[in-house]
């Protein structure tokens, strides 16, 4: 083998260096979202039943629409969610979409009770990690404000009302107020700009800090991410670490009926490191990696069980389906050494099939066999 040239081809065609870039599932924050959303029925039902009872005061003819709106659609989004995969990605926006219509709904009817309500869709777009779905509550949340105050006033218990109509201090008044409520296109631009667009603008701000705690969770939970791949992998060439495959032989290969194992061996590579650098000796090795990562298919995991050696375990393989793997493994070493011929990496493998119960057996053959197929390769013999 002649000196390896440092070819960036053959470097992109390996198979490591770097861990991909992992993503959180929804499932997590959109079970959180779910039990907010909970919450949120028992504290209507609560606030229902004393209504009922007649404990609360308000007109049944107003509060009665407002709380069964508010929980129709609520309970709309636990049906939506019992129904749906929590992993799914359109549940969030469902879930948001459906929160926003209930405060709306019991906002336009009781602004009294449910001014806070109005962030509610934006707590739950904080458990995510995505900014667009803080965008999206935002935008929702600007939309149902102008509802609120403009139907509000129209129809439900709306604060605007008397605040529109006690625009001093209680002394002006001298604890008497007797005044005609406008109707509301006399009252429009003042409900739009005194009421809609500060409670707007009070949503906006706290967008920023919505976004900034999406932020730091979205970092927190990628270095948990990367911590956990750089556990399991092996630095240099991607595939799963000698750690990993003791937790899969015990966990997982051991209860399988039936498993092959390939085993691979580079050769020469004490030889490179010597003559040629430990960085030549790196790239032989991802070289090696590349070829073996080409012939991967779904089910089969690959290990760089320590220095030169790799193992693929194919679960319920038998030896067809080992040779195929290997036969196609050897194309595309041949395609990736054609690309370099003077880098081209040799390595001897072989193979073993038997129970996952017997896995430390079937390693040990399998290491075995390749040692036999390295010593026909080193005769010139066909691999």
């Amino acid at each position: 083998m002649t000196a390896p040239k440092k070819s960036e081809k053959a470097r992109d065609t390996a198979a490591g260096g770097r861990p991909p870039v992992l993503c959180e599932a929804d499932s997590a924050p959109n079970a959180y979202a779910l039990l907010c959303i909970w919450f949120m029925i028992a504290g209507i039902a609560v606030f229902l039943l004393l209504q009922l009872a007649h404990i609360d005061i308000v007109d049944n003819t107003i509060a009665l629409p407002g709380l069964a709106g508010a929980l129709c659609f609520l309970a709309a989004a636990e049906v939506f969610g019992l129904a749906v995969d929590h992993r799914r990605p359109c549940l969030k926006y469902v879930l948001i979409l459906l929160s926003v219509l209930a405060v709306t709904v019991a906002g336009v009817f009781l602004t009294y009770h449910t001014i806070l309500a109005s962030v509610f869709p934006l707590l739950i777009a904080a458990q995510y990690t995505h900014k667009r779905l803080v965008l999206f509550s935002f935008v929702l949340s600007v939309v149902s404000v102008f509802l609120i105050v403009i139907l509000g006033y129209a129809f439900g218990l709306c604060d605007a009302n008397m605040v529109l109509e006690t625009v001093s201090g209680i002394a002006t008044y001298h604890g008497v107020l007797n005044a005609a409520i406008p109707t509301l296109g006399e009252r429009l631009p003042t409900l739009l700009l005194f009421f809609a667009l500060p409670r707007c603008l009070i949503i906006a701000a706290l967008v920023p800090m919505i976004n900034a705690l999406a932020d730091s969770r979205n970092k927190l939970l990628l270095r948990e991410l990367e911590i956990k791949y750089l556990g399991e992998h092996d630095y240099l060439t991607g595939f799963y670490n000698r750690d990993k495959y003791v937790t899969m032989a015990r966990d997982l290969y051991g209860t399988l009926p039936r498993i092959a194992v390939v085993y691979f061996d580079v050769n020469n590579l004490k030889d490179i490191n010597d003559a040629f650098g430990h960085d030549n000796g790196d790239k032989l090795l991802m070289h090696a990696a590349a070829s073996i990562s080409g012939a991967l298919s779904g089910g089969m995991d690959a290990y760089r069980l320590g220095g030169d050696e790799f193992v693929v375990v194919i679960p319920g393989a038998g030896a067809d389906g080992a040779v195929a793997f290997i036969e196609k493994w050897k194309r595309k070493l041949d395609e990736l050494n054609s690309l370099d011929p003077d880098f081209a990496c040799v390595i001897a493998c072989g193979y073993a099939v038997g129970a996952g119960a017997d896995l430390s057996a079937v390693v040990h053959l399998a290491d075995r066999n390749m040692y036999v197929n390295k010593g026909k390769s080193k005769a010139g013999k066909e691999l």
